[in-house]
């Protein structure tokens, strides 16, 4: 587990479990299932919802980037491989898109790298342009963006935003997107 993670209680009859045990997850998400992280990750999300979880220990995607469309991990069992699970349960394990789709689509999935910019100092009544995107990546060069705007000072701490909107922060400081993907803080 990360050194910073808070340990998440679970409640043998928690209120969040399914009662019907059929019910399964299913996470098309690289390398999920590994690593002391994503084992207790998966382990507590079935202990909580009860369902049967399926994850991967692999890329998702294109093989010729090393990726693939199964899903590898099954929990509540150890850590099972594709190979060992039965026909109904690797036929139960239905992919997001068509076969066609996953034929062709030419990269894996990859979560993006996003760097912590760090505060801005935004002085008086001004105005200053932030470009927050422009020393993050993303691994299959798909576009970032921002989606919302995190208010520390707010109960409601993540307030959507779309380009040509702006959202008003509890501090009074205004914070507008612009098409081009940088932001407009006034204060």
């Amino acid at each position: 587990p990360s050194p910073n993670a808070s340990p998440l209680p679970i409640a043998p009859n928690s209120e969040f479990r399914i009662p019907n045990s059929e019910f399964q997850i299913h996470f098309f998400a690289c390398n999920l299932a590994t690593g002391d992280a994503g084992t207790e990750f998966l382990t507590k999300l079935h202990r909580i919802t009860g369902a049967t979880i399926h994850a991967s220990t692999t890329k998702i995607g294109n093989a010729q980037l090393g990726g693939n469309w199964e899903l590898d991990a099954v929990y509540p069992a150890a850590t099972l491989h594709a190979s060992s699970l039965s026909s109904q349960e690797r036929a139960e394990v239905r992919l997001p898109i068509s076969q066609f789709a996953a034929q062709n689509y030419a990269g894996v999935l990859a979560d993006p790298v996003a760097t912590d910019d760090g505060s801005f100092p935004v002085i008086g009544n001004a105005t200053s342009n932030i470009d927050v995107l422009s020393n993050d990546n993303d691994a299959d060069g798909d576009l970032l963006t921002i989606t919302a705007i995190v208010d520390t000072q707010n109960s409601n701490n993540n307030l959507p935003i779309t380009p040509g909107a702006s959202v008003t922060l509890a501090s009074g400081t205004i914070v507008e997107l612009l098409p081009n993907g940088t932001l407009n803080v006034t204060t």
